[in-house]
């Protein structure tokens, strides 16, 4: 098994009604193969949008998968009120250490299945311990096949 930050409660489908849809659509896309992200439009999931966030690994880095290599191209409003951070155009490794191994791990775990993870978990460390989410991460590609995007889709949780 691999291991995910202990904060991370593995679901195999997602409980919330909007990921389980979009869920749903990506299973579609991805019949033969990985979805291309340049064919993705974000812009058709009007109540999800602002809960997404796309991680992006550039192909022309030798160590395309590394945290210094790969970029946040959008992180939605409501996603980053939630979690209280913008990480729009910033590398995932200038996150402290313990949100890099939180969030590396899952996004390890993407990257290695090459396909979606989804998981529940409470936001901590910034004073909203309270609040519990659910996210899903999608793995896109670009036309050669390899993971180029992993766009993430969080919905709070009302237990």
């Amino acid at each position: 098994m691999i291991d995910v930050h202990e904060s991370f409660e593995l679901l195999d489908e997602p409980l919330d009604d909007r990921l389980q849809e979009f869920s749903q659509a990506y299973r579609i896309w991805s019949q033969d193969c990985l979805p291309i992200y340049d064919q993705f439009d974000f812009l058709e999931w009007p109540e999800l949008v602002s809960w997404m966030t796309v991680v992006h690994y550039p192909f022309a880095d030798r160590h395309r998968y590394s945290l210094k290599n790969a970029r946040v191209t959008f992180d939605g409003a409501r996603r980053v009120s939630m979690f209280a951070a913008d990480m729009t155009d910033q590398s995932p490794d200038e996150l402290d250490d313990q949100f890099q191994d939180r969030w590396s791990s899952i996004y390890g775990l993407c990257l290695r299945h090459k396909a979606p993870e989804c998981a529940r978990s409470n936001v901590f460390g910034i004073g909203k311990d309270d609040a519990r989410f659910e996210i899903m991460l999608f793995p896109f590609a670009e036309k050669g096949g390899a993971i180029s995007h992993i766009l993430s889709v969080v919905q709070r949780v009302y237990d």
